[in-house]
């Protein structure tokens, strides 16, 4: 697939949110508030049909499959905003397809 091909699938926009700086707490986590990191990112959100994760703080968890342009320094400690929702990120993934560098990322849904 063509960078432009590529591109063309992009009919969405994220924010990437980043944790500041902050206490830790008893357990080792930042406190630190998110803020905006990247605004208006491109991107394609596509729920993952038939696939539930199972976490030990949920039953079933939807995930959703998210693509982007790689290069965009994206963490497993950011978190994603997309329609008014933010999003967990547990996977980020860069891969080649075609003359197009991509990162694919899953997600899960924390706020609605």
């Amino acid at each position: 697939m063509s960078l432009v091909g590529f591109r063309s699938m992009l009919v969405h926009t994220c924010d990437v949110l980043r944790q500041g700086s902050g206490s830790t707490s008893a357990h080792g986590h930042s406190t630190g508030s998110f803020s905006t990191h990247i605004d208006d990112m491109p991107c394609r959100f596509m729920e993952n049909t038939g696939q539930e994760l199972l976490d030990p703080e949920y039953v079933n968890v939807k995930t959703w499959r998210v693509f982007c342009e790689s290069g965009q320094g994206i963490t497993f400690e950011d978190r994603l905003s997309y329609g008014g929702q933010t999003y967990e990120i547990l996977d980020v993934v860069s891969d080649v397809a075609g003359a197009s560098e991509i990162t694919r990322i899953t997600a899960k849904l924390v706020t609605a």
